[in-house]
C-alpha cells in the first residue's frame, strides 16, 4: 500500500509498475476519497446512465496549509521530495476523482503560482482546464428521481437541496475514517480472492500524470497533452 501521490515523476512511477508485474503482488495506491459514500453514490449513477452522457465537471478545493504545515518537515514545499505544492499534496485526492468519473485526461492547460506563500518553492495556487476523451459540449443538467421532497441545508443555509432522506449520510459517515478503513479492506480481499485492487497503479499513475501535465502547462503557458503509460 503506497501513500499518494504513487510517486512524483512518471518515470519513477513506471519503474513500480514493473516491479509490481515482475514480483506478481499487488499494489494499492491511497485514494480514500473513491471509497466516501457520497463519492459511491455519485459513481453509481453515472455507471447506471441515471446522468446520461457527461460533458463536464468541476472540481475545486479551497483548503489552505499555513506556516508550520511546511516548517513541520524539510521535504515538504519542495520539487524534489514533495513534488509540488498545493496541485500534488491535496488537490490530488480531487483530480483523482474527476478522472474516476470523467475518464480519460488527454490535455490540461493551467496556471500555477506562489501567491500566498513564502520560502516555500511550490505553488498555493492553480487553475486549470482539462480535456477528456469522452468530451463534447457543455451543457446543464438537472436529476432528480421521482417526486421526493427535498430536504433544507444545514442551518445557516436556508435554501434547499436536491437529495432525498435516502441520500443522507450517518455521523459515522462524515468522518474520514472509515473511507481509509474502507480502501485497506478492500486490499485485503483483493489479495485474498486475487482481484484487481479497486485503485491501483494504473489509476494512480493516471492521475499522477495529469498533474505533472498542469506544472508543464502553467511552465510553458501553453496546453500539453497529458501522458498515457
Amino acid at each position: 500500500m503506497v501513500e499518494k501521490p504513487i510517486d512524483v515523476s512518471l518515470e519513477a512511477a513506471d519503474r513500480i509498475l514493473a516491479a509490481e508485474r515482475a514480483s506478481g503482488t499487488k499494489v494499492a495506491v491511497v485514494s480514500q476519497h473513491r471509497f466516501d459514500p457520497s463519492t459511491e453514490q455519485v459513481t453509481a449513477a453515472i455507471q447506471a446512465g441515471d446522468l446520461g452522457r457527461l460533458t463536464s465537471g468541476i472540481a475545486s478545493t479551497a483548503w489552505w496549509r499555513g506556516r508550520s504545515y511546511y516548517d513541520s518537515g524539510r521535504w515538504r514545499g519542495t520539487w524534489a521530495m514533495d513534488g509540488g505544492g498545493a496541485i500534488m499534496n491535496q488537490t490530488i485526492h480531487t483530480i483523482d476523482l474527476l478522472v474516476a468519473m470523467l475518464g480519460v485526461p488527454t490535455e490540461v492547460f493551467a496556471y500555477a503560482g506562489r501567491l500566498a506563500h513564502e520560502r516555500v518553492e511550490v505553488e498555493d495556487t492553480a487553475v486549470a482546464v482539462v480535456r477528456f476523451a469522452s468530451d463534447d459540449q457543455l451543457v446543464y443538467f438537472h436529476h432528480n428521481p421521482g417526486p421526493a421532497p427535498e430536504l433544507t441545508m444545514p442551518l445557516p443555509m436556508t435554501e434547499t437541496n436536491q437529495v432525498t432522506g435516502a441520500d443522507t449520510l450517518s455521523a459515522d459517515q462524515h468522518r474520514l475514517g472509515p473511507a481509509h478503513v474502507a480502501q485497506f479492506a478492500d486490499f485485503v480481499d483483493a489479495i485474498r480472492s486475487e482481484r484487481p485492487v479497486r485503485v491501483g497503479t494504473r489509476e494512480a499513475r493516471a492521475v499522477l500524470a495529469v498533474v505533472l501535465g498542469l506544472y508543464r502547462s502553467a511552465a510553458s503557458g501553453t496546453p500539453v497533452p497529458i501522458e498515457h503509460g
